[in-house]
């Protein structure tokens, strides 16, 4: 499990604002709607089930592996999270070995035991590298 466990730590998994609140007793509100697009993804619990069943992950040691990208899009998606932590969490997840290298074979959320739609996270994270990188003149 050391793999899964490093590669789980390269997308940093923790919740990192840019504001923190004036008080101790003062929370940081998220909307009801951003709360909804993540909730899925919140609900993993590091079994790597996900991992075990991934064709990339078994033959790429450095790929970042399902587990890894959807707490990524947890974090990543989540309003609070400060710009600049989600500028550079979006470039490790996009990375050689990153979401790129999924290829939506969809035994990850097969075998999720939390239901996760894990593949359709992945395929989001893709979405939002391809908008960024998109220039119109």
């Amino acid at each position: 499990m050391e793999d899964f466990y490093e590669q789980m730590e390269r997308v940093e998994p923790y919740f990192q604002p840019d504001d923190l609140p004036r008080n101790d007793l003062e929370e940081q509100r998220q909307s009801r709607e951003n709360r909804e697009k993540v909730k899925m993804s919140t609900r993993c619990i590091w079994c790597a089930s996900c991992v075990s069943s991934c064709n990339i992950a078994a033959g790429d040691n450095e790929y970042l592996g399902p587990a890894a990208i959807v707490k990524g899009y947890r974090f990543y998606m989540d309003e609070r999270e400060g710009d600049e932590i989600a500028e550079r969490r979006l470039n490790i997840l996009e990375q050689e070995h990153g979401v790129w290298r999924c290829q939506t074979q969809f035994s990850c959320t097969t075998v999720c035991p939390k239901d996760i739609p894990i593949t359709e996270k992945i395929q989001e994270m893709k979405r939002e590298g391809v908008k960024r990188n998109l220039k119109f003149w």
